[in-house]
């Protein structure tokens, strides 16, 4: 019974490690919903959210949650839930690409 205790007080400890490790080379993560885009936490300048802001209503995108990444020194855009046609899905892709990691970083918290 101890054992099944400590096993779990250990997990609810390394729990927060885990997830902050997880999120701790997100540079952003914004919500669609009905074609609008609203920042939900991180940074990015006001340009780029115009930019995915316009991509989504063109699309008509219903509703996606979607996690921009640091990856090997770039940024990359990871779809986290909702779905997004492919050709759509590479056009935030590219709008994302032109962005260097730190312009991003510069951007404000909320647009």
């Amino acid at each position: 019974m101890s054992l099944l205790v400590g096993i779990l007080l250990l997990a609810a400890l390394a729990l927060p490690l885990v997830w902050s490790l997880y999120r701790s080379n997100e540079l952003f993560r914004v919500e669609i919903s009905r074609g609008r885009v609203r920042l939900v936490s991180g940074r990015l300048p006001p340009r780029l959210l115009g930019d995915l802001a316009d991509v989504a209503a063109r699309a008509r995108i219903a509703h996606a949650r979607l996690r921009v990444v640091k990856e090997q020194g770039r940024p990359r855009l990871v779809v986290a839930a909702g779905s997004v046609a492919e050709g759509t899905l590479q056009q935030l892709r590219n709008v994302v690409g032109q962005w260097e990691v730190q312009k991003i970083r510069a951007g404000s918290r909320r647009a």
